[in-house]
């Protein structure tokens, strides 16, 4: 069983992601070269199933309104193929969603174990979307951006604990930060100072997500970030003690 007392993952600051299958790269490919065809207009060389075929036969038919929506409705079907074939999310079980230090923020994600400064904690991984496609999306409130035409979203997503990471208003109590991970097709959790166990994790969503939403931020203050802390240093030690 792994040791939680001290969370460092491999030794290097680096945390194993789960393996793609051969299917779901495949799938991901296809859905590239959809896009690209759908963004540019040029066919794939490499044609997948008689739907991309059908396509490029209304196009050779000059009857370019109707391939169009073929093709939007096929990056459609293959992106939610893509989805259903998504490799289950790291269990993380340094990690625990619970009730939030931020009163009316609902959960947040706490550790279970001291963790370092520089530490990969965790991924924020989800349904991958690119520009176009993120536009789509009716609640963008826990999208995130990896690269300017890849995008993770987690909603959909219980069991990605980064999900529940919350932007306490207060740099004080930001503890970890997002760093994007476009080789990894991902946002890593970084430690940015050494965490202690029982802390709930908190990042910074910037100025920008804010100005989105329709909904103010709750700040936590230095007095109520202090006295959660010693509360929480203090449950552990009874625990420990018994």
């Amino acid at each position: 069983m792994m040791n939680l007392a001290l969370y460092q993952a491999d030794g290097k600051g680096n945390r194993p992601l789960p393996t793609a299958s051969p299917e779901y790269q495949s799938c991901l490919e296809h859905l590239a070269g959809l896009e690209s065809w759908l963004d540019t207009g040029v066919q794939p060389e490499n044609m997948m199933g008689e739907s991309d075929e059908r396509i490029a036969q209304l196009e050779r038919n000059e009857d370019y309104s109707e391939a169009l929506v073929e093709l939007q409705h096929e990056c459609k079907i293959v992106r939610e193929k893509l989805w259903g074939l998504m490799p289950a999310p790291p269990l993380d079980p340094h990690l625990e969603p619970g009730p939030s230090w931020l009163g009316n923020a609902g959960l947040g994600l706490f550790t279970l174990s001291n963790i370092k400064a520089g530490t990969d904690v965790c991924s924020y991984i989800g349904q991958e979307h690119t520009f176009k496609s993120s536009q789509r999306l009716k609640d963008k409130s826990y999208l995130n951006r990896v690269t300017d035409n890849l995008f993770v979203d987690p909603l959909p997503c219980p069991l990605v604990k980064a999900r529940f990471i919350n932007d306490p208003i207060n740099p004080k109590a930001w503890n970890v930060k997002f760093v994007s991970d476009p080789a990894n097709r991902r946002i890593k959790v970084e430690a940015v100072r050494d965490i202690d166990r029982g802390e709930e994790l908190f990042v910074s969503y910037g100025e920008v997500y804010w100005s989105q939403q329709d909904v103010s931020p709750t700040r936590i203050t230095n007095e109520v970030l202090d006295r959660k802390r010693k509360e929480s240093r203090q449950a552990h030690q009874r625990k420990d003690s018994r």
